[in-house]
């Protein structure tokens, strides 16, 4: 975190933008740990203050901006690896619709996917946690029997392999019962356009 913090200190700094250490903090925590995402966000931030470059004068971030700033860039990265994933494998027959305790219904790709999301995301979680948070957003008629999640953590991890370009974003780890994220735009857009949709929802600063 202390040297990616200077991202956000010097590039304000050097379009005399005024900031705070919780500010600098807050944009770090979100980027999970990426430089890249770093800058993006810094630099959505500015735009929606409406801070295009330089100026003599002081100038300030609109600090409500930043969700907004933190869901435009969520709604352009990462949603092509997230979308094959919650598409899953082809199937042959239409999948069990899995219906959730707000009456919502996805099948149990979305469903598994949106636990996630909301456990964190994190890098790691483990199938208890996803399994305790399926329950709490299903209804019990709903539920997918464990070798059900398994079986589509293991599809997604071969999509992940075989469908998404460079690295792989995710590994289900069968040995240790856990799915393990490495892709940090991934992880931002679960975040923000998944788990995240309604605004207001969480105090950033």
């Amino acid at each position: 975190m202390n040297d990616l913090v200077l991202i956000p200190q010097r590039g304000f700094e050097a379009l005399n933008v005024e900031t705070s250490t919780r500010q600098n903090n807050t944009i770090c925590a979100e980027g999970f740990g990426n430089p890249l995402l770093v800058q993006e966000i810094c630099s959505e931030f500015c735009i929606k203050s409406g801070i295009f470059g330089w100026s003599a004068d002081k100038q300030k971030l609109d600090i409500g901006s930043l969700e907004t700033a933190l869901n435009e860039i969520a709604k352009s990265k990462g949603f092509p690896k997230y979308s094959k994933l919650k598409a899953g494998p082809d199937a042959r027959k239409k999948r069990q619709s899995r219906q959730f305790k707000d009456g919502t219904s996805q099948d149990k790709y979305s469903a598994i996917l949106m636990a996630v999301a909301t456990l964190g995301p994190k890098t790691r979680t483990s199938y208890d946690e996803i399994r305790s948070t399926l329950q709490a957003m299903l209804t019990p008629s709903s539920m997918p029997a464990k070798h059900e999640i398994t079986s589509a953590l293991v599809n997604m991890s071969k999509i992940a392999r075989e469908k998404i370009e460079g690295e792989p974003p995710i590994e289900w780890v069968s040995s240790e019962d856990s799915l393990v994220i490495t892709d940090p735009f991934l992880l931002f857009y679960m975040k923000w356009a998944t788990h995240h949709e309604a605004p207001g929802t969480q105090t950033l600063l």
